[in-house]
């Protein structure tokens, strides 16, 4: 949930990161247009790279294909949303939104950056990337597009407590921790063992004091920032959940 759609209280509706090399690009042009119109013209469209190896043993994709399968799927889904003919047939439905959704690419790799700006309406950046990442990833989006009004999706972790930072770090911090192990298995590395990480640009604390993070997020990149918290981690009972997104929504009124 992003600052601007708690502030208005319209949600957008989006995939996260979505290995669009795993799908079939047809499909996922009309499941994204089913969505857009189910939504009323408010689903975004995020794909990204893989990064599982028994994902793409699984489904028979061969890494060294990933970054070009990505950047295919991009392409049909437009044609397919624009209405022209994908694989000499038309695709439906036709989505809600006039040109079909907007698209989102995640800055993955060396060239994530740029594919974003060639392919994509807005920007997106992992929640694990350090502020000096994400200020790289922006400027070089910005320069292949040629100016810096393109839209930004910064994901970051975190969560919110009346306690403060302890209390706050103590209401996700068990699943948080599973989840981090979790990646870091999947992608071969050591458990990490500082948690919270300290290259995180994570948000913790009071409403206050996380209305007062995210309003960084504005300060360093304007108002075309989507700041979208992740405060849902696995085991968390569904009323911390929603204790959380409830106050996330304070948090955002005053950025």
């Amino acid at each position: 949930m992003s600052g601007r759609a708690a502030s208005s209280g319209r949600s957008t509706n989006a995939t996260d990161r979505l290995a669009a090399s795993l799908y079939d690009p047809v499909r996922l042009a009309e499941d994204a247009a089913t969505l857009d119109l189910l939504s009323g013209g408010r689903f975004v469209l995020g794909l990204s790279l893989c990064y599982r190896d028994q994902e793409f043993r699984g489904l028979g994709v061969k890494r060294d294909e990933d970054a070009e399968l990505l950047e295919a799927a991009a392409r049909t889904v437009r044609d397919a949303w624009a209405g022209r003919p994908v694989r000499a047939q038309p695709v439906t439905p036709a989505p809600a939104t006039p040109g079909g959704p907007k698209l989102m690419i995640a800055a993955d790799g060396e060239h994530g950056a740029k594919r974003a700006a060639e392919l994509a309406d807005i920007l997106m950046v992992d929640p694990t990337e350090p502020w000096e990442v994400v200020e790289r990833a922006v400027a070089d989006f910005d320069q292949a597009r040629g100016n810096p009004d393109g839209e930004l999706a910064l994901f970051t972790y975190g969560g919110i407590a009346e306690g403060g930072r302890d209390a706050a770090w103590a209401e996700i911090a068990e699943g948080f921790r599973y989840m981090r192990h979790n990646y870091d298995r999947w992608m071969g590395r050591p458990e990490t063992e500082v948690l919270p990480p300290p290259s995180y640009r994570m948000l913790l604390g009071t409403v206050t004091e996380v209305g007062e993070q995210a309003a960084e997020y504005r300060k360093r990149f304007g108002e075309r920032v989507h700041l979208v918290l992740r405060c849902n981690y696995p085991g968390m009972e569904a009323g911390a959940v929603a204790r959380q997104i409830e106050l996330w929504g304070r948090s955002a009124k005053l950025v």
